[in-house]
């Protein structure tokens, strides 16, 4: 089979040349990675998770190579060939994984930047109920109101805490596998609590 130029399509058997195989493994990582990223957000598990597929993948590739590439080199058979090409795509495939850390990193930053300034700006809320009641609504009045735009960290979580005295918020922090963000309504600052 030729193109409009004359020159062969493929790659004759042999030569080592398999592009095909390179851009099948980015696209592939990168699906991967993008998913990873968005079910995982950056959590301390998404981290744990893309350091193992980097570990095995990395060595299952690499033995997979030490086999591979010898027996393509000494024979012209089809399973060393395609032994090759599955190499490549694999190697190609867990080195695109390395983009997960960072990418989950950002993301999980962004989240958590997000459900701080949330909470930041129910302080107004907070202070009116005071003003009006003499008291801080408790945890049954804050649930009962209904808000629109809820971080996806604080969605289906108890974050408030409130009593005529004071509140304060805690947000657990996905990133790290025991610790979270407090908040505190009458310094009004942020400390991380492990």
């Amino acid at each position: 089979m030729t193109n409009q130029i004359g020159t062969s399509r493929r790659s004759p058997p042999g030569d080592g040349r398999q592009p095909g195989a390179i851009w099948l493994g980015a696209v592939s990582g990168l699906l991967v990675v993008a998913g990873g990223c968005w079910v995982g957000r950056g959590s301390f598990g998404h981290t744990i998770v893309t350091l193992a597929v980097l570990l095995w993948g990395g060595l299952i590739s690499a033995l997979m190579w030490g086999v591979f590439w010898p027996w393509s080199r000494r024979s012209s058979s089809e399973w060393a060939r395609r032994g090759l090409l599955i190499t490549r795509w694999l190697g190609v495939v867990v080195v695109v994984q390395a983009l997960a850390l960072p990418i989950g990193s950002w993301v999980g930053d962004r989240d958590m930047r997000a459900a701080k300034t949330y909470c930041e700006s129910i302080v107004t809320e907070l202070e009116a109920h005071r003003v009006e009641y003499g008291c801080y609504p408790t945890e049954a009045q804050f649930v009962d109101v209904p808000r629109d735009g809820e971080p996806h960290l604080l969605r289906g979580w108890r974050y408030y805490f409130g009593s005529c005295e004071g509140f304060s918020f805690q947000i657990i922090d996905p990133r790290v596998m025991l610790g979270s963000w407090w908040f505190d309504g009458e310094d009004r600052e942020w400390r991380y609590v492990d």
